[in-house]
């Protein structure tokens, strides 16, 4: 088995997830208007993806190839770490994008509960699958993410009425504590990680692509309306002949084509 191929197809995925997130955002922050609130928001809720990103790409994505390597049974601990516990992970991403897209619809008003739990529960859903991903594989266990899932569900519990873009401050601010304490729990970064920053570096471009899903007009505010005398597409000239001139202005009236005998008649045949 290609452990190399394997992780690496896996790892992929996540960043799809990730991506899928990020334009759930950007459709979310469409269909609003843009104002400060709007714009903190949105950067909290990319601050929160690559925070999850961070988590899944830190040093440990290369720890779990070698160890999957040297296993003594790499297709079982395959089918748990990645078939199995990856899920955990993808639904994680999943409910926090549904979050954050609610949060961002209620800038400036106190997050809903369900919208809460959706933001706070997607992202320690994430962690304790991480958490699990990391027990099975390799069999090292990260308190400091378990304390960062406690930490996200208290901000859950404890964040009744607060507003959106405050509970995600508190949910990012968790998770840039708990990255930053493995950062000095580890060695440097090695050079064949740094590969792995093509993905902060395509976060902009994800966005693009889903910024402008949403139509920029809404049916009822049309900025073209529909005039007497214009002939709609999908229907006959006849019904709908083509707009009366305007007064006082000269058309050029365009030469009907002659016909052979036409031409035969008035002896201008050579000439055509």
């Amino acid at each position: 088995m290609a452990v190399a191929h394997f992780a690496e197809r896996y790892g992929l995925f996540v960043i799809i997830c990730l991506g899928e997130s990020i334009a759930a955002i950007g459709l979310a922050a469409s269909a609003r208007r843009i104002d400060g609130g709007l714009i903190s928001v949105v950067a909290l809720g990319l601050l929160i993806t690559v925070g999850l990103w961070w988590t899944y790409f830190d040093r440990f994505v290369a720890t779990a190839e070698d160890r999957l390597r040297d296993h003594d049974d790499p297709v079982l601990a395959a089918a748990d770490a990645y078939s199995y516990l990856h899920l955990i992970l993808v639904a994680g991403i999943i409910v926090f994008a549904v979050g954050m897209r609610l949060a961002v619809q209620a800038v400036g008003h106190p997050l809903p509960e369900g919208a809460r739990l959706a933001l706070c529960g997607g992202v320690a859903l994430y962690l304790a699958g991480h958490l699990a991903f990391r027990v099975r594989i390799a069999r090292s266990p990260s308190y400091g993410e378990l304390a960062a899932a406690i930490a996200v569900l208290a901000v859950f519990a404890l964040g009744d009425g607060l507003p959106a873009w405050a509970v995600a401050t508190a949910v990012s601010g968790v998770l840039i504590a708990g990255i930053a304490g493995r950062a000095g729990q580890q060695q440097p970064w090695s050079s064949e990680l740094g590969d792995n920053f093509v993905f902060v570096r395509s976060l902009p471009i994800v966005l693009a692509v889903g910024w402008p899903a949403v139509p920029a007009y809404p049916p009822e505010k049309n900025p073209l309306p529909d005039r007497p005398g214009l002939a709609s597409p999908g229907q006959g000239d006849e019904s709908f002949p083509h707009p009366p001139p305007e007064r006082g202005r000269t058309v050029a009236r365009q030469p009907s084509p002659r016909r052979p005998s036409q031409c035969l008649s008035r002896g201008i045949v050579g000439r055509h």
